[in-house]
């Protein structure tokens, strides 16, 4: 994240829920707001223009989880798994 960044590439900031119980109440609790040009008729050319144009118009919204969480939520991820 910090290299695209730092190479002024956009980032689509968003909460990824896991395949776990309990974690569809993750989602939509982080995400972004756009401020510019949509045309519903065509979505695909709309999302390709804004992962092209200026990152300034992307803007970060709601709460991420800190790494404490994302440690947690792994970790109970690994454990299914096993």
């Amino acid at each position: 994240m910090r290299t695209a960044r730092e190479r002024g590439l956009p980032i689509l900031p968003g909460s990824d829920p896991l395949p776990l119980p309990g974690e569809e109440q993750q989602m939509g609790a982080y995400g972004f707001v756009y401020e510019g040009p949509f045309d519903l008729e065509h979505p695909v050319t709309s999302a390709r223009a804004l992962l092209t144009g200026d990152p300034g118009c992307i803007i970060p919204a709601g709460r991420r989880n800190n790494l404490f969480q994302v440690i947690g939520r792994l970790n109970r991820l690994r454990k299914t798994k096993q």
